[in-house]
């Protein structure tokens, strides 16, 4: 049981990971268009369909939230806890599982938001991204319950630039370096914190030796203005997407001649052919 549990991959199922990968394709494409994103779509409802893993989750994750739950007795038992708790970090953090799962891992992890020694745990384990993105979704209720009992002073209304959260992100960065934080910059648009601390890490990573240093990056992030942070979101999107808001939003500016220029480059481009100087001009466009 261990074994499979903790060693295997669990099977979301063929669907799931065709639809996938087509959406990775797709975003990854900066030529992709609606009807690109359309077969996208039509491949997640299909997806849908296949609910084996669905309803498997709720044997699967309540035995995992158990083994992170018991006290260990010894090393063994303590490495098994700590597994326990990698794994539903992992479900609870990749896209993928997360669609596939849904609302039903959500409802097998709440026993972990009613215990702030746990909750804790999981965050340093490198799952606050998702308890702060689902708090924001699916989960509004336990995850935003889950965040209030962290221990944090609130100091107006901002939960970042706290001594606790500092500490928790230096236990992330200190164990897991990087990925977590890239990992958790792409699952929002508009909470851009794990954007912010990946891209100002990733610079001087020698920096943030002590959670006074990351404390003195979260002061920093409290003040980062309105602007800068839609650009941050514009930085997120694929280049298809920037195409899109091209689109959809420039005309609101159509005697901006950028606007045209851009536009006539757009129906110039073959596809599948990439042309990085257009990029750049339509990523200083956003």
């Amino acid at each position: 049981m261990g074994a499979f549990l903790l060693d295997e991959p669990l099977d979301i199922g063929k669907w799931r990971k065709d639809a996938h990968d087509t959406k990775i394709a797709v975003d990854a494409d900066p030529e992709s268009d609606d009807d690109d994103r359309m077969h996208s779509i039509e491949m997640e409802d299909v997806a849908g369909k296949d609910l084996a893993a669905y309803h498997m989750v709720f044997f699967v994750a309540d035995l995992l939230v158990s083994l992170a739950l018991i006290h260990p007795n010894n090393v063994a038992e303590k490495t098994r806890r700590k597994r326990a708790m990698a794994k539903i970090v992992e479900y609870s953090t990749c896209p993928m599982h997360r669609l596939a799962l849904g609302d039903n891992l959500t409802d097998s992890m709440r026993p972990l938001y009613w215990m702030e020694k746990v909750i804790v745990r999981f965050a340093h384990a490198g799952g606050l991204p998702a308890l702060f993105d689902w708090a924001q979704s699916m989960a509004t209720k336990f995850c935003d319950d889950a965040i209030q009992n962290l221990p944090m002073e609130m100091e107006g209304g901002s939960f970042a630039a706290t001594p606790i959260f500092a500490r928790i992100m230096h236990e992330i960065f200190t164990h897991y370096k990087l990925e977590p934080f890239e990992r958790g910059s792409t699952l929002s648009h508009n909470n851009i914190i794990f954007f912010f601390l990946h891209r100002r890490l990733s610079r001087k990573p020698s920096t943030y030796k002590t959670p006074d240093a990351m404390l003195t990056l979260l002061k920093k992030f409290d003040h980062v203005p309105r602007t800068t942070r839609k650009r941050h979101g514009w930085m997120i999107l694929a280049v298809s997407g920037r195409w899109d808001c091209l689109t959809l939003y420039g005309w609101g500016y159509f005697c901006c001649p950028e606007l045209k220029a851009l536009l006539e480059l757009k129906d110039r481009r073959v596809r599948g052919v990439r042309d990085p100087l257009v990029e750049e001009r339509l990523f200083q466009w956003g």
